[in-house]
C-alpha cells in the first residue's frame, strides 16, 4: 500500500512539482517545437485527468502518482488544487512564452518556472 510507505507527501510533492514545471523544459525540445507549445501543460493536465478516484482505483501507477500529490490537509480538494494550480500556470505562462518568443527573449520565461520549481517546491 502506497499510502502506508513511510514516505512523507511533503517531499514526493517536491519532487512531482520539479517535474511538472520542468516539463517546459523537456517536452518542446523533444518534439522540436521553435516557438513555445502548450504540450506541456496539455501532458500534465492529462496526468491530473487520470487521477479521478475511478481510474486511479483501478491503475497501480496512477494510485502511486496520487499519494505522492494528496496532502491529507488539501483533501478532499488535493485535485481541485492541482488543477487550479495548472490551469492557472497555463493562463500565465502561454500568453508570456509567445510575446517572448515573438522578440527573441524565451529565456525570460525560464525564471518563472524557476520561481515556481524552487520557491513554491521548496515551500511546501
Amino acid at each position: 500500500d502506497y499510502a502506508s510507505s513511510g514516505m512523507k507527501v511533503n517531499y514526493t510533492r517536491k519532487i512531482n512539482h520539479f517535474a511538472v514545471f520542468g516539463m517546459l523544459y523537456v517536452v518542446d525540445p523533444l518534439l522540436k517545437e521553435r516557438d513555445p507549445s502548450p504540450w506541456a501543460f496539455l501532458i500534465v493536465a492529462t496526468i491530473f485527468l487520470l487521477m479521478i478516484k475511478p481510474i486511479r482505483s483501478r491503475s497501480k501507477l496512477m494510485a502511486l502518482i496520487w499519494y505522492a500529490y494528496d496532502r491529507p490537509e488539501d483533501r478532499p480538494y488535493s485535485l481541485v488544487w492541482l488543477v487550479t494550480q495548472a490551469i492557472g500556470a497555463a493562463v500565465v505562462n502561454l500568453p508570456f512564452q509567445f510575446w517572448l518568443f515573438d522578440k527573441d527573449e524565451q529565456w525570460v520565461i525560464s525564471v518563472s518556472a524557476l520561481v515556481n520549481m524552487i520557491g513554491d517546491g521548496l515551500a511546501e
